[in-house]
């Protein structure tokens, strides 16, 4: 989706002319903006720099979208910070104000859960983000929140293409994006809510809550659900997506099958598994070629093994000199042994003195009784 001035290009905005008079009024509550050194950066070299950034990596439903944004200098809107601690009253307020802004040029990229299962969550991410940009001609560069780039523009922009981890809370242009992505997902789950009754999907945006998971148990999955992230993988196995995980799997962890650490630390974390996968036995039933693959790998752990034997015997101590250290080591254990005995025999002593010390107090008090 591309939008130039008109909120209404976009399939899933919907607000009308009087909604946004008044948001452009309610503007002046709207905390401060961003401040915008690092597009600075670019503008002094005479570049059209874009922010961008993406919203539903973690959800269990519904899409992830991505959206690109040029805010050209001299752009004054308030409330342009990070979408996660913006309220979502002030997001829709500040979306109307840059969507409609006629020197503002942003696109939206979304791809759909079929999607994501087929490819990945990293790989549907880096889809997304690569797809608004594209639709944006006049980029010259971008500042793409996070810490990885999306190979897609990596290949397009070179250097001009950095990644700025937590840059939806430091840079204006991926804070305006970000809030751009964040909103139009969020009216496309409610739009999702309505086709998809008893999930409440409008109301936790897909993300594994209490009851979205209770939800999930008792009516099974619905189509905009994603099967590859956990529990769902669990609960409702689909054969198709687990044929297209074992095929992205390296044949090795395919082989060993079972689920990695990070996967695990992934479905604990609501599902979202950021593009790894997770690991188990070959759905096709190919273990022949695994237990080939899985011989392979141990002899080469067992060449390897040897030729460290061979080293360390090359590298092997002589008798004598291992003997002499022996030796050496016993005579400072019998010298530390006797330092102790002595240690003890001094505590004796002091006791000793002591005892005799108390004697003579004794003795004196008697005298003085005589006395």
């Amino acid at each position: 989706v591309l939008g130039r001035g008109d909120s209404r290009a976009m399939v899933v905005a919907g607000k009308k002319d009087a909604v946004v008079k008044a948001t452009k009024k309610l503007s002046s509550q709207l905390p401060k903006s961003l401040p915008r050194r690092h597009e600075a950066a670019y503008w002094r070299k005479g570049l059209v720099v874009a922010g961008v950034d993406e919203a539903g990596r973690g959800p269990l439903a519904g899409p992830v979208v991505a959206a690109a944004c040029i805010a050209p200098k001299g752009i004054k809107i308030k409330g342009v910070n990070d979408s996660k601690i913006v309220t979502e009253e002030k997001r829709d307020q500040v979306f109307e104000l840059l969507t409609t802004d006629p020197k503002i040029l942003w696109a939206v990229k979304i791809v759909d859960s079929q999607r994501i299962d087929e490819i990945n969550i990293l790989q549907a991410t880096f889809e997304a983000m690569s797809g608004a940009v594209a639709a944006l001609e006049p980029t010259q560069a971008v500042l793409v929140d996070g810490p990885h780039v999306p190979p897609q523009l990596k290949e397009k922009f070179g250097k001009l293409a950095s990644p700025l981890v937590g840059g939806d809370a430091v840079c204006f242009s991926i804070a305006a994006a970000s809030i751009i992505a964040k909103v139009t997902r969020d009216r496309l789950m409610a739009q999702l809510d309505l086709e998809h009754p008893g999930y409440a999907l409008g109301k936790h945006k897909g993300y594994g809550t209490a009851a979205h998971l209770a939800a999930i148990k008792t009516l099974g999955p619905s189509p905009v659900h994603r099967r590859s992230f956990e529990p769902l993988r669990n609960l409702f196995p689909d054969p198709v997506v687990e044929a297209r995980i074992a095929a992205r799997a390296p044949p090795a962890k395919r082989a060993a099958g079972g689920r990695s650490k990070v996967a695990k630390a992934g479905a604990k974390n609501g599902g979202d598994l950021t593009g790894w996968v997770v690991r188990r036995p070959d759905p096709a039933g190919d273990l022949a070629a695994a237990e080939q693959e899985s011989e392979g790998a141990a002899e080469g752990e067992a060449k390897t093994a040897g030729k460290a034997g061979q080293k360390l015997a090359g590298k092997a101590v002589p008798a004598k000199k291992s003997a002499i250290v022996v030796k050496k080591s016993e005579s400072k254990a019998t010298t530390v042994k006797k330092s102790e005995s002595k240690a003890t025999t001094v505590k004796k002593s002091e006791s000793k003195a002591t005892a005799v010390k108390k004697s003579v107090v004794k003795a004196a008090a008697v005298k003085k009784s005589v006395v």
